[in-house]
């Protein structure tokens, strides 16, 4: 006996989703989609670098618009707190320098510099597999992201 499909339909997600899943995310007894994003064009230090895109069932076999939702980790960048360290460092120095001067003796004020660092740096995770489970048991579905190992 022949399988017949309907015609495709193409939704639009993030930028080149490689998983989809299905699972009931709202609790509305219609399947919702989950599908994974990497935009490779978007600089590594800004948001929706990579993400989830989820799109909610009405019943009928449509979908709603995607809603994307990026993920990123932030972490300390040891760039900005090594500058930091050097400005203590000299801050230091120099009041013990002004301690050592004579008295009446006219000092500039010592200006560091600002930090050109930023004080976190975002590392994005690039989810290559996705699954749902309620894994904190509180009766509604988790998304669980692969990332890809670097």
């Amino acid at each position: 006996m022949p399988v017949e499909f309907s015609p495709s339909t193409n939704l639009p997600t993030g930028n080149n989703p490689t998983t989809v899943i299905t699972a009931d995310l709202n609790g509305d007894g219609n399947l919702d989609l989950v599908t994974n994003f990497d935009n490779f064009s978007a600089s590594p230090n800004t948001s929706g670098k990579t993400g989830v895109s989820v799109l909610l069932g009405n019943g009928t076999g449509q979908f709603g618009a995607a809603q994307n939702y990026a993920l990123e980790q932030t972490a300390p960048n040891p760039l900005y707190q090594q500058f930091q360290q050097t400005i203590e460092e000299q801050t230091r120095q120099y009041q013990q320098f002004v301690q050592r001067l004579p008295p009446g003796t006219f000092v500039l004020p010592f200006s560091p510099p600002p930090n050109p660092h930023s004080p976190t740096l975002i590392n994005p995770v690039t989810v290559r597999t996705i699954a749902s489970a309620d894994v904190n048991r509180d009766g509604k579905l988790d998304l669980i992201g692969k990332p890809l190992k670097s």
